[in-house]
């Protein structure tokens, strides 16, 4: 969340000077506030409700039905551009409200639910998925343990909206080619815009120096809680080079060896899993430089 404010500040300041911006985001308790960035919540229908079933059944999403707010407030603010962030949930859904429309719709493609929710099965099976318990009960006020089903389950949700509404939208904006691809196979007329990501400072005033390889191989990644990211394979991979005589330290930044996607790889792999594995945890950009 932290991280996502610092990336948004960093972008208003940079397109305020030549616009109107106005944000919409899922807040049951917000408030308008009207400045420099205008802020608009919507508020999702039994909210309450859904929270309170979810702490038994992690089912009922408290992020849905969002789209005829959403609806009030274009028809209220009369935006040129909607810019989406991502297809994880239904705001694409506007792309298919707007189609006769004036105002142009841009997606940023973040992630490609269609392909995620096929990864979740890829390397852990359905089965796994239902019966390995993913958070332990007790933790942040959760009644009950869960297992990683509910994501599973919401990854296949969104992969269907996507599906459904992103081949509405007629301008994407991207940063590989993959994403490009993406946009022709979602709307094959769609216009597509290359749109690298500003980046923290400490990230160009450090530069990279080599220093004497003292026999041990040293790799460094970063990653997050989500099975679908692959840790499995770095732990499996690890496991491999140490396997054929190598000497291997694996850093590992944004996860700890009690990280559900850990655990669950450690399941998985077994005798498999490598031991010269190191986890930083979450860092700051600083740290991860250092």
């Amino acid at each position: 969340e932290q991280a996502g404010k610092v990336w948004l500040a960093t972008l208003a300041k940079v397109v305020l000077e030549n616009c109107e911006l106005h944000v919409c985001a899922v807040d049951p308790n917000g408030r308008e506030e009207q400045g420099v960035i205008t802020t608009h919540f919507v508020r999702p229908k039994f909210w309450r409700l859904k929270l309170v079933l979810n702490l038994f059944y992690p089912f009922f999403s408290p992020k849905d039905n969002l789209i005829p707010q959403a609806l009030e407030i274009v028809k209220k603010v009369q935006p040129d551009i909607i810019h989406i962030h991502g297809t994880e949930q239904e705001w694409v859904k506007l792309a298919y409200e707007l189609r006769n429309e004036p105002v142009k719709i841009v997606l940023s493609i973040q992630g490609v639910m269609s392909v995620i929710s096929r990864k979740y099965t890829a390397a852990y099976s359905a089965w796994f998925q239902y019966t390995h318990i993913y958070e332990r009960g007790g933790s942040r006020g959760l009644l009950l343990p869960r297992t990683n089903a509910h994501r599973y389950r919401a990854a296949k949700k969104a992969a269907a909206i996507e599906a459904a509404y992103a081949p509405y939208v007629h301008y994407f904006t991207g940063r590989t080619e993959w994403d490009r691809q993406i946009a022709k196979v979602w709307n094959p007329n769609a216009v597509y815009f290359q749109d690298d990501r500003l980046l923290k400072p400490a990230f160009w005033n450090r530069s990279w120096k080599e220093v004497a390889f003292d026999g041990v191989w040293k790799i460094y990644t970063t990653s997050a809680d989500s099975v679908f990211k692959g840790f499995e394979l770095i732990a499996e991979a690890a496991y491999l080079l140490e396997k054929n005589g190598l000497k291997v330290q694996w850093t590992v930044a944004g996860l700890t060896k009690d990280t559900p996607s850990v655990r669950h790889a450690e399941k998985k792999l077994k005798h498999r899993f490598g031991r010269g594995l190191r986890f930083l945890g979450k860092v700051g950009s600083e740290q991860i430089v250092d």
